[in-house]
């Protein structure tokens, strides 16, 4: 809601799709810089603390950024400004929310595609309510509710996460810190969970982008017809989230790279016709974009442990934002000078081209693993048909 309000308020600004990249790099800059500073903070106040501080503060800033808007919505430079310091703010949160999540999967949760399915869904849910009522009150009261509605949210969260006691704080060092120093190895050990959990923190903030330039610019909507469409997105991955439950347990890599693909594919379609084009084809991408999204956490969950697991989170989300601001850019660009259909078509390629690499990746870790068993049974093989000779 904070990055839709804030975009909706910069194009009517400047009526230039431009604006809304500006206002998208004023958002995930600070993340990007701010994660090489989240683990000397995690270590000396721990996760717990980090996490609700942060979080407050952050609602009390967009407050002030609601006032902003409130008195005169052309000032823009007040409205970056806001907006950076309160994403900076969000560097923080991210690690150490991402860290108590771990916690309770860990502490008090059956690691399981059920209770993982469980938890994405009510997470959906509550985005459902969120940005559609919303959305809805922003057209009877005003652009700047949506701010005032945002900041409400980060404080609530921020003294609820003080006060549910049923996540201990953690007190050793080794769990709490952000694993940084692992960063590299990650990177390279497990680049196709990194790039496929990225991929959530990418396509939203581009398609965002993509949808507010279409109805402001093209359709003259309203902000409840731009809530309604990201309502129905969230409907859509609601729905790809529940479905998972009938995917067979041995083909979760499988299911997730078809979900992949498919979701690429009604996405490309997704801006070359009106509104209700749009809304079903985009609807039809989240749904499978929803279900790849839980079988790669799942993925994460089997495969590496919970420290790799943490890095993995890490890297993807500085991955993830600092491939956004790139792209966000470029199909801002291509949207500009070629239409809005072409811009999405971008994105669908995009999606689909780090799908395919995601696949040869792994076919060629499969051949590298196969050629190694193989080498250690000829070795094997020699050492016990070789002949000793007699002493």
């Amino acid at each position: 809601m904070q990055i839709l309000g804030a975009g909706f308020v910069a194009f009517e600004a400047t009526k230039s799709i431009y604006s809304l990249a500006f206002m998208f790099i004023a958002y995930s800059l600070p993340q990007l810089l701010g994660s090489y500073f989240v683990e000397p903070v995690l270590r000396r106040f721990g996760a717990k603390k980090v996490a609700a501080f942060s979080d407050f503060i952050r609602g009390i800033l967009l407050i002030a950024l609601a006032l902003a808007v409130l008195v005169d919505y052309k000032v823009l430079l007040l409205t970056y400004l806001l907006t950076f310091t309160a994403s900076t703010l969000d560097a923080f949160y991210q690690p150490a929310s991402n860290i108590l999540f771990q916690q309770i999967l860990a502490g008090n949760l059956e690691i399981s595609r059920k209770k993982s399915s469980q938890l994405e869904l009510l997470t959906q849910i509550a985005m459902l309510l969120s940005v559609t009522g919303g959305a809805l009150l922003v057209d009877l009261t005003g652009i700047y509710f949506v701010f005032f509605l945002n900041a409400a949210t980060f404080l609530v969260a921020g003294v609820m996460i003080w006060i549910i006691h049923i996540i201990p704080q953690y007190s050793k060092d080794e769990e709490v810190r952000a694993p940084l120093a692992l960063y590299r190895s990650t990177l390279i050990s497990h680049t196709d969970l990194v790039l496929n959990f990225s991929l959530g923190k990418i396509i939203p903030s581009v398609v965002n982008t993509l949808i507010i330039y279409f109805i402001i610019g093209h359709l003259a909507a309203s902000f409840s017809t731009l809530g309604l469409i990201d309502a129905v997105a969230i409907l859509g991955i609601g729905i790809g989230v529940w479905s998972v439950r009938f995917v067979d347990e041995k083909r979760n890599q499988q299911a997730m790279k078809i979900c992949m693909y498919t979701s690429a594919t009604f996405l490309a379609f997704a801006g070359y016709a009106g509104l209700e084009i749009l809304i079903a084809t985009f609807f039809v991408s989240t749904i499978f974009f929803g279900l790849s999204r839980v079988l790669a956490r799942v993925n994460i969950i089997e495969h590496i442990s919970d420290n790799e697991a943490a890095a993995v989170y890490s890297t993807a989300n500085v991955v993830g934002i600092f491939i956004s601001i790139l792209l966000t850019f470029f199909t801002c660009i291509v949207a500009d000078f070629f239409g809005i259909a072409f811009g999405f078509f971008t994105l669908a390629a995009f999606f689909a081209a780090a799908t395919l690499f995601i696949i040869m990746r792994q076919k060629k870790s499969q051949r590298e693993n196969l050629k190694t068993g193989e080498l250690r049974y000829e070795q094997l093989y020699k050492t016990n048909n070789t002949r000793r000779p007699n002493k």
